[in-house]
């Protein structure tokens, strides 16, 4: 694969979203590849940082 291909899997790679034929391509893939390693990184750094932020409480009658 190269890191095309490789680039639009990293989010669903990073979210445990792909079937396990595609994870082993981007797996070996980002074993050798440091800028795609880097991006995967960033990508699960994100929905590490996403996870921690909730909705804000809404005062009440907030939605007269």
């Amino acid at each position: 694969m190269s890191c095309d291909d490789v680039h639009d899997l990293l989010p669903l790679f990073a979210g445990d979203e792909l079937p396990e034929t595609a994870c082993e391509y981007v797996e070996g893939h980002v074993a050798v590849c440091g800028a795609c390693a880097r991006e995967l990184d960033q990508y699960r750094e994100a929905r590490s940082a996403r996870a921690t932020l909730r909705e804000p409480a809404v005062p009440a009658g907030g939605w007269r």
